[in-house]
């Protein structure tokens, strides 16, 4: 009978129960001695080889330093020395070649093995071919990359291009109101009506160019980018630059007290401004907007509510599409990228939007924003 666990572990039944498992393992699996010079490898399991190509002959005795190549200044060696020295674990993710040369991704996990009085022994290693992922993962950082070069270069066309759009149709607006007032004696009706669609045509254009520079601007952000902000301030300000639509209206604001959130202040601006504006521009002869938000387990849930107009269910998707109107200009302004500014907003910060509404008698639209950005 045995009288202990530790008894137990001496039972040469358990130590071939533990050696199969070892060499069933879908890991590398090998063990060094720390008690020879050079701390060669003693041990190695059938998936090693597997992974490595190498066989038990031609790397027992050796240290796995091999494994390197050429790549002997990578950080991580520098890890795994610190942490043989200090007796302790850790994990690295490796450059190593297989016998054939063909390099691949190992992710490493070291272990100190220790006797009954803590003297260290041995070290043991996990290994793991993670090629597949550590390429995926270089792809997609690249992939990264190019896009931010792409919107950096796009944002500095929509700059370009504005620029040297709005000066020319502010020369033509300017000249055809000096030709109105010069000589409108001189024109009939029909040619004062010609002028006046012209100048609106030109204005049209000019708030067209700045909709789609704020569109531009409006692109992905880094995570450094995003910080813990107060929503009271940033309605706050959004208040002041509305505070002449509002008084208009003569519409009625309610606010509740919102919380702070990790994001990106000033595209959070640029989305509720967009929401707060377009329930005044849609409303009611007496607008009133309901703005709330509340702090759920893994999202900030903000929702603004007006007395407008209402939206048809048909148009959930259509709404956020860049230049789709569901009223003429003449019947309400804008531009149709208001909203589309809004979903990108959303987007950028991992999020969703989408919106209740019931014909003439209002729409409330919801942003959920994740807390773990």
């Amino acid at each position: 009978m045995l009288e202990s666990i530790k008894d137990l572990y001496k039972t040469s039944e358990l130590d071939a129960i533990k050696v199969q498992a070892i060499e069933a393992s879908s890991s590398g699996i090998v063990i060094s001695d720390m008690s020879l010079e050079d701390n060669p490898l003693i041990y190695i399991n059938a998936a090693f080889e597997v992974m490595t190509g190498y066989s038990r002959e031609e790397v027992i005795g050796k240290n796995c330093r091999f494994l390197q190549g050429g790549d002997k200044d990578q950080p991580e060696i520098d890890e795994l020395r610190r942490a043989i020295k200090a007796e302790e674990s850790t994990r690295v993710i490796l450059k190593n070649y297989k016998k054939d040369g063909t390099l691949f991704w190992n992710e490493l996990i070291i272990s100190p093995v220790k006797d009954d009085d803590g003297k260290l022994t041995n070290f043991i290693g996990i290994q793991t071919d993670v090629t597949a992922r550590v390429e995926a993962q270089m792809a997609l950082k690249e992939k990264t990359q190019e896009l931010e070069i792409s919107n950096k270069d796009l944002e500095q066309f929509a700059h370009a291009v504005s620029h040297d759009l709005k000066e020319p149709l502010r020369m033509i607006a300017t000249f055809i109101e000096f030709l109105s007032d010069e000589y409108s004696d001189k024109l009939d009706e029909k040619a004062q009506d010609y002028i006046n669609y012209a100048i609106g045509g030109a204005n049209r254009m000019q708030s067209l160019i700045e909709d789609l520079l704020v569109f531009s601007k409006v692109k992905g952000q880094a995570d450094s980018e995003f910080e813990m902000i107060d929503l009271n301030e940033v309605i706050e300000e959004i208040l002041v630059n509305l505070k002449v639509l509002i008084t208009e209206k003569n519409a009625k604001i309610d606010i509740e007290n919102l919380p702070s959130l990790k994001a990106n202040k000033s595209q959070i601006l640029v989305l509720l401004q967009n929401l707060i504006s377009n329930a005044l521009k849609y409303s009611a002869k007496e607008p009133r907007i309901i703005l709330k938000a509340k702090t759920e387990r893994d999202r900030n849930l903000i929702s603004v509510e007006d007395n407008g107009i209402g939206i048809d269910d048909h148009y959930k998707d259509y709404v956020f599409e860049i230049f789709n109107r569901l009223h003429s200009k003449k019947t309400y302004p804008g531009n149709g990228i208001g909203l589309s500014i809004c979903k990108r907003v959303v987007d950028n910060h991992g999020g969703e939007i989408w919106f209740e509404s019931e014909k003439e008698k209002g729409t409330k639209f919801f942003v959920a924003i994740p807390k773990n950005l």
